[in-house]
């Protein structure tokens, strides 16, 4: 077969390795492009430098090679359909929303009916959080695609993240109508249930799942879900042993990075939460060594850094650290996670300024779709603990009190909140948010520091005249 019979449609019809849903986990489309670019010498130049952006950004993790060419191909070709929504969807795909968006809306102007252009600029829009825009535009979307559940889902998590869990619901019992996988939607109904601070019920919801029949990486899903809420009851124990211990590449691996990094900061500062992951650590300097690719080996560093500042073992994580902005091309803005390193390692050498600082920068690059409760969550805690540590006893109260409007089920932000409350001297106020945490962790393991020093510190402030 020949390039002009098909190789390269074929090749985005299965979808590449980074396509979630690519046929058998993207290697037929890619061997099909990898047939279409021995043919590349029959292309016109337009078509050999989408093939060759496609191949970057799909099969050989050269993200910084696909961003150059697709810029390229919007530069030659600026009314281009194809190219530029090849750039569009690429700044997406790297959460580079502030760039997306008005890539996207161009296109739209020059061709106002392209769905796809649409769905890039409304998930841009849930990037950079201007949500109630993204809303009316999936809105759009799923009236012109009834029969897609996806459009009706991204309404759900936009409502999430404005505090609005019933409408959430509404939202995620459409995209159930239109699709009657039960499982699937499970993990929607147990975020709100979260969000709405009913932790319990949404770890009864997916334990009461039927998972015969379902594939390793659904069941994963389901898996990784419910440690992740087990945590957020100081469960620990149960929750790392439910974690699976490894899982294939692409978003489910990125999912269990972030859990485990998570748990760890639940745990914090409690000894057993630095010897839960002390192991995950040595794993990935491992990986570091081992990895192919400058997109792994960002990964693997990722993990290093998150987990040595928990540690306290932030002089072995520096390399990897300063390396980590390098390995995703000078071109990008600073990476979302890696400002989110930043503010660990400020945090835990006691340079709160430098924390702050870092914040300006990270807010900038904000991530609202999921799995974004682990990352908003350390991100708001994190600012407050900052707010704390120079002082600004206000902000950091709103700070954790926003915290806790959107995400109802962290109960740990109450405990944080208890000693804020404490330092401004607002006692009635600490006691109600200790009394809070120690409701909310009235089944956690045993021993745990956090909630010995809360019972502490509510008996004193209860004994005060």
């Amino acid at each position: 077969m020949e390039y002009e019979t098909g190789w390269f449609g074929l090749a985005r019809a299965y979808g590449g390795r980074r396509d979630r849903g690519a046929r058998e986990g993207g290697e037929p489309g890619c061997t099909a492009a990898d047939r279409a670019w021995k043919l590349r010498y029959r292309l016109g130049i337009r078509d050999r430098m989408l093939l060759e952006a496609w191949l970057a950004r799909d099969c050989r993790e050269d993200l910084v090679g696909a961003l150059d060419t697709y810029k390229e191909l919007v530069a030659r070709w600026p009314d281009d359909r194809e190219t530029v929504t090849g750039l569009a969807e690429m700044l997406s795909w790297l959460h580079m929303g502030g760039q997306a968006v008005p890539v996207a809306e161009e296109g739209l102007r020059k061709f106002p009916n392209d769905r796809r252009l649409k769905e890039i600029l409304a998930s841009s829009l849930q990037d950079v959080g201007r949500l109630a825009e993204a809303i009316d535009l999936f809105r759009q979307l799923a009236s012109e695609e009834p029969a897609r559940p996806d459009h009706w889902a991204n309404i759900g998590d936009c409502f999430l993240q404005l505090a609005m869990p019933d409408s959430a619901e509404v939202a995620f019992q459409r995209a159930l109508d239109i699709d009657r996988d039960a499982n699937r939607w499970a993990l929607a109904e147990a975020a709100v249930r979260f969000h709405r601070g009913d932790t319990e019920g949404a770890i009864s919801g997916l334990r009461g799942l039927d998972t015969y029949g379902l594939s390793a990486a659904a069941t994963n899903e389901i898996k990784v879900a419910t440690a992740a809420l087990l945590a957020e009851r100081g469960q620990f124990t149960e929750a790392t042993r439910l974690v699976p211990a490894t899982i294939d590449e692409g978003k489910a691996w990125y999912k269990l990075v972030l859990l485990r990094g998570y748990i760890r900061f639940l745990l914090a500062p409690d000894p057993r939460g630095l010897d839960v992951l002390r192991e995950e650590l040595e794993k990935a300097l491992r990986g570091v060594e081992d990895a192919q690719t400058p997109i792994a080996r960002f990964r693997a560093c990722w993990a290093v850094v998150g987990l040595a500042a928990g540690l306290d073992s932030t002089e072995v994580a520096k390399p990897c650290w300063r390396a980590m902005p390098t390995m995703i091309g000078s071109e990008f803005p600073p990476n979302a996670y890696w400002l989110m390193t930043c503010v660990e390692f400020s945090l835990a050498d006691g340079r709160s300024d430098d924390a702050l600082n870092y914040f300006e920068s990270l807010e900038k690059t904000a991530i609202t779709r999921p799995p974004r409760e682990y990352f908003d969550i350390m991100r708001r805690t994190y600012k407050a603990r900052a707010y704390r540590m120079v002082g600004r006893y206000e902000e950091a109260a709103a700070m954790l009190e926003e915290l806790l409007h959107i995400y109802r089920g962290h109960w740990l932000a109450y405990y944080e909140l208890g000693q804020v409350y404490e330092e401004m001297e607002r006692f009635p106020q600490a006691i109600s948010a200790y009394t809070a945490f120690l409701e909310g962790w009235a089944n956690a393991d045993s021993g745990l520091v956090q909630v010995q020093h809360a019972r502490r510190r509510l008996a004193a402030l209860e004994r005060m005249p």
